[in-house]
């Protein structure tokens, strides 16, 4: 399904899109302002880049194979919480 934001790849749970791809080395992910507050190491991690004000969104750069665990990791929190908000 293509993104709300005009993403060509982007992923859902139910109707709430809550991934999509900027490019190759660029994921924006739903995280939920309530899941950052709650788990502090998101907000650290180096990869990560937080957007100015408050925001649902984070991205995340791959810069190399290694970084497909985290994105994993934070793609599968994403998915959970929004599937939870979106019922």
């Amino acid at each position: 399904m293509t993104s709300r934001w005009g993403h060509r790849t982007s992923y859902w749970v139910g109707k709430r899109e809550f991934a999509h791809l900027h490019d190759e080395n660029e994921l924006d992910i739903r995280i939920t302002r309530r899941l950052l507050k709650r788990v502090k190491e998101i907000g650290i991690d180096p990869r990560v880049k937080l957007r100015p004000g408050p925001s649902d969104w984070i991205r995340f750069e791959l810069r190399n194979r290694k970084d497909i665990d985290g994105a994993f990791k934070l793609l599968t929190l994403a998915w959970r919480n929004n599937k939870m908000v979106w019922r």
